[in-house]
C-alpha cells in the first residue's frame, strides 16, 4: 500500500499550494468588496429615494389600470398609453441607466479581471502539478 512518505513533493508544489491560499484569500476579498459595494450601492439615499419614486408610479400606473378597465376603455389603448408613458418615464430610464452603468463597472473591474485570470492561471498550474505526482507515482511503480 502507497504510504504518504513515499510520495515525494517538490518545493515548486508547495510554492502551487501556497498561491492557491492566497489567490482563494484574493478571490474572497474581491467577492466581500462587490458585495460590500452593492450593497452600500442599494442603500444609498439616492437609490432609496428612485425606489420610492417608481413604487409611487407604480401605485399610480395600477390605479390608472384600475380606473381604465372600469371607464370600459379599450385595452388597445390603455396599453399604448401605459407603453409611452413607461418608455417615456424619466425616473425609471434613470433607474434602468444607473443600474446599467453599474453592472458594467463591475463587469470591468481590473481587480476582478486579474483575480480571475490568476485563478485561470493557479487551476492550470494544480492540475499540472497533481498529474505530475501521479505520473511519479505510477512510474515508481512500475
Amino acid at each position: 500500500m502507497l504510504e504518504e512518505k513515499d510520495v515525494q513533493f517538490n518545493e515548486e508544489e508547495d510554492d502551487l499550494f501556497e498561491e492557491d491560499h492566497q489567490t482563494n484569500d484574493s478571490i474572497g476579498q474581491v467577492v466581500e468588496d462587490v458585495k460590500e459595494r452593492v450593497k452600500e450601492y442599494a442603500e444609498s439615499e439616492k437609490v432609496q429615494e428612485t425606489i420610492s419614486k417608481v413604487k409611487n408610479q407604480s401605485i399610480n400606473a395600477y390605479n390608472t389600470v384600475k380606473d381604465k378597465v372600469t371607464s370600459n376603455e379599450t385595452i388597445n389603448e390603455f396599453v399604448e398609453n401605459s407603453k409611452e408613458s413607461i418608455k417615456n418615464n424619466e425616473t425609471i430610464q434613470n433607474l434602468v441607466d444607473k443600474s446599467s452603468q453599474k453592472v458594467n463597472e463591475f463587469r470591468q473591474s481590473d481587480s476582478l479581471k486579474n483575480t480571475i485570470d490568476k485563478a485561470e492561471e493557479l487551476t492550470g498550474k494544480v492540475s499540472k502539478s497533481i498529474f505530475k505526482g501521479l505520473r511519479k507515482i505510477v512510474k515508481e511503480k512500475e
